[in-house]
């Protein structure tokens, strides 16, 4: 099955509204389940960014199979 999976970023605007930005976008995932394509978007988007834990960058992640 294949999968979209994003991280993004919640923040707060000037005017005091929560909203969030895309961090990364991944796909397509070939994976048999959203945990395994999670795990696998995960470890990339820490190898691209070089950093040893996607939450340093991200605050949630959405899994979307097509």
């Amino acid at each position: 099955m294949s999968y979209r999976v994003r991280f993004f970023k919640h923040l707060v605007s000037s005017q005091g509204r929560q909203f969030k930005t895309l961090q990364g976008n991944f796909e397509p995932i070939e994976a048999k389940t959203a945990a395994e394509a999670e795990v696998i978007a995960e470890r990339e988007f820490q190898r691209l960014r070089r950093i040893p834990a996607w939450q340093l960058h991200a605050d949630s992640v959405e899994i979307n199979s097509y």
